[in-house]
């Protein structure tokens, strides 16, 4: 088994209720890849040890799969097996942090995944820090309210397909002799992804991602391709932030307090 000490460096600090809240950055320090580079959050608060202890092993379990907060267990090791012919779950692993100011603590965690094909992708965390709990949108949003929010979401979608297929026509129309026999086909095809995933409407909040902090908020809803029809996608992910002032009316008394 590969032990290490990480080599860290602070990032963020904030003051929560007294706390420090940090976060540093642990890295690996012998990748089997040389040209790649896997850093993880390391969440540390100066009263409340606890609490940084639940949040850092939370993200350990539910983005890397292990079961520990030990700073001295390598998270690294199933990212770099020692057989040549081992593909890794994942790689290039990298983080952001979105907040840290008052209560919230919100992260951007992502990788490259690889099984059939390798795709890069993000998976966003919001915590309390008071209890350490991670925050959901049904916490935030009255239940009254949550049409609201999908309405303004698929519209927000909508309006970016429509513009899309708009450019795909007049591409289509040009009087220019296309190059490659392929390209309309290329073209049409996609159209065709565009269109369906304009009468694609979410209907709730699953599998929608967020962030939030103070002053605004983050959601990102999937993109239009799956894995076998990816090269025709060109807009990827659709990420709308809301300003928080403008939403508050319809927030819970919990999500409130917590950008107060």
């Amino acid at each position: 088994m590969k032990y290490f000490i990480p080599v860290i460096f602070m990032l963020v600090t904030a003051a929560v209720y007294g706390q420090q809240v940090r976060v540093k950055t642990m890295e690996d320090p012998n990748p089997r890849f040389k040209e790649r580079k896997n850093t993880f959050p390391l969440v540390e608060i100066a009263d409340d040890a606890n609490i940084a202890k639940t949040i850092n092993e939370y993200l350990r379990r539910d983005f890397l799969h292990i079961d520990t907060a030990d700073v001295s267990h390598n998270i690294f090791a199933d990212v770099n097996p020692d057989a040549d012919d081992t593909h890794p779950p994942w790689n290039n692993i990298a983080f952001e942090t979105r907040c840290n100011k008052g209560r919230l603590l919100s992260l951007a965690i992502s990788a490259t995944g690889c099984d059939a094909y390798c795709e890069d992708y993000t998976i966003y965390y919001t915590f309390d820090i008071r209890n350490g709990n991670r925050l959901w949108l049904d916490t935030l949003i009255k239940p009254e309210f949550k049409q609201v929010l999908m309405d303004s979401l698929n519209e927000n979608k909508k309006s970016i397909l429509t513009r899309k297929i708009a450019r795909i026509n007049d591409t289509l129309k040009t009087e220019e002799p296309w190059k490659n026999e392929e390209d309309p086909a290329y073209y049409l095809d996609m159209k065709r992804l565009y269109q369906d995933c304009l009468l694609d409407e979410k209907k709730d909040f699953s599998f929608l991602k967020f962030s939030l902090c103070k002053d605004q908020f983050y959601i990102e809803m999937d993109r239009c391709s799956a894995h076998y029809n990816r090269n025709l996608d060109e807009l990827d992910v659709f990420g709308f932030y809301f300003s928080v002032s403008a939403w508050k009316k319809y927030f819970t008394e919990y999500a409130l307090e917590l950008v107060q």
